[in-house]
């Protein structure tokens, strides 16, 4: 592994917080635990992130690199794909957010134009898919659609030499 690993990856970009932080030197922010519902302040550094949530195996992690190198010809980075993706996605719609807190901080309310509209767009669809809830429900979506082919073939290839029932049929992946 290179030394440019990066082992806490946002899934809220710390661009986007500090704006939010209450100590700008320090980078603090005011957090909000939903299980327990107690607020509490943290580092925007140590917030929204988990270490190496977007990294794959080495295999993974190639197929990702060549498809996204398919569609971005000048993506430079070899590992940690996702991540850095997620980085140069956000690069574009920080710049229009900064423009806007600025022209906001001067009373000035400025039309965006279609590209910065499209860079926010980007942005908050990103933001969407990028949470542990929703890599939760791909990982689950993902399991029950092995278990479903497997289930399937076996009821294909052998369909008289067993009684296999769809509903306790279980296949751990």
């Amino acid at each position: 592994m290179s030394s440019n690993i990066v082992k806490k990856q946002h899934y809220v970009a710390r661009e986007y917080l500090r704006p939010f932080c209450f100590e700008s030197e320090k980078e603090r922010i005011y957090a909000l635990d939903k299980n327990t519902k107690k607020y509490f302040t943290n580092n925007i550094e140590s917030i929204s992130q988990e270490n190496y949530f977007y990294d794959f195996n080495e295999e993974s992690e190639k197929r990702i690199t060549k498809k996204i190198k398919e569609k971005i010809p000048n993506f430079s980075r070899e590992n940690q794909t996702i991540d850095g993706l997620f980085t140069e996605l956000e690069k574009s719609a920080h710049i229009v957010l900064k423009e806007l807190r600025e022209n906001l901080e001067k009373n000035l309310f400025k039309k965006f134009t279609d590209e910065q509209k499209g860079n926010i767009a980007a942005y908050v669809a990103v933001q969407i898919i990028r949470t542990r809830k929703f890599r939760n429900i791909i990982i689950t979506h993902s399991e029950q659609n092995q278990k479903r082919i497997i289930y399937e073939h076996i009821k294909a290839e052998f369909p008289d030499n067993y009684e296999i029932k769809e509903d306790n049929f279980d296949v751990k992946v």
